[in-house]
């Protein structure tokens, strides 16, 4: 379970990180420098999200599919968060 909650923390850090950056361009749609820092942050988040996803493909024997997966992780953190605290 710590792998689990590690790869959620990760995740989580990295989304973070790319709606902060996105946001700033959004404020400066013209700054190319902040695109570069938005593709890379992006990619990191995919990333993470992706491992996440297949971890828990993995943890649930396939009881979970990524696409069922990806939704636990995008649409309901607050509870898939509270699980893995519960958990972990």
């Amino acid at each position: 379970m710590r792998k689990f909650k590690r790869l959620f923390n990760e995740y989580k850090k990295l989304d973070s990180i790319t709606n902060e950056i996105e946001a700033a361009w959004d404020n400066d749609p013209e700054n190319e420098e902040l695109e570069a820092e938005f593709d890379k942050a992006y990619i990191a988040e995919h990333k993470a999200l992706t491992n996440l996803m297949d971890y828990i493909v993995i943890y649930t024997g396939g009881m979970i599919d990524r696409p069922t997966a990806r939704l636990m992780i995008v649409k309901m953190p607050e509870r898939l968060e509270a699980l893995v605290n519960k958990i972990a």
